[in-house]
């Protein structure tokens, strides 16, 4: 399987092509036209701004039966966007432009569309700076990583947030 490197690029995937939008929802049928219908399958919101790093996760997510994907690509669309989404859980990059991933997180932490939303942080970020902010160990995702990682990861944090055992997530 691909890794991911410590500064979040896929190793041996190829570019996204220029025209192809990254930010639109894709249902479980992969037609991306995100029209409202009812939802059957598990939606995981990505907040990524490395366009090639959301489109690599977007990928591998979304080749798992039952998945779909949204990517947002800034803090602020992150904030506007998830608590209406209400996605089953939430890939959260910690470098973001504007508004950050550890301020995005206590947000979310702090709504109450999201309070319960398992989260999975990607960074790249010493242990130490995570602590120091407050975060929850066992949800973090640390660069580089394989991406069976990343599936792996969000499989424990999906089957939490239906009433699974609470595993840890950290690699």
């Amino acid at each position: 399987m691909e890794r991911v490197d410590s500064d979040g690029h896929a190793v041996g995937r190829g570019r996204r092509p220029p025209d192809m939008p990254m930010d639109a929802p894709k249902d479980a049928s992969g037609s991306g036209d995100g029209a409202a219908t009812p939802r059957t399958s598990k939606m995981i919101a990505i907040v990524e701004d490395d366009e090639m790093l959301a489109k690599t996760f977007q990928d591998v997510l979304e080749d798992e039966p039952g998945w779909a994907t949204r990517v947002l690509g800034d803090g602020e669309e992150a904030m506007s966007v998830i608590p209406t989404l209400r996605p089953d859980m939430i890939v959260l990059d910690v470098n973001l432009p504007g508004l950050d991933g550890i301020s995005l997180y206590r947000i979310f932490r702090g709504h109450r569309e999201t309070e319960s939303t398992p989260i999975l942080i990607v960074t790249a970020s010493p242990e130490w700076d995570i602590q120091r902010h407050g975060l929850e160990r066992y949800r973090l995702l640390r660069k580089p990583f394989d991406l069976d990682d990343l599936l792996s990861a969000v499989a424990a944090l999906l089957d939490e947030g239906n009433g699974g055992s609470e595993t840890s997530a950290d690699v």
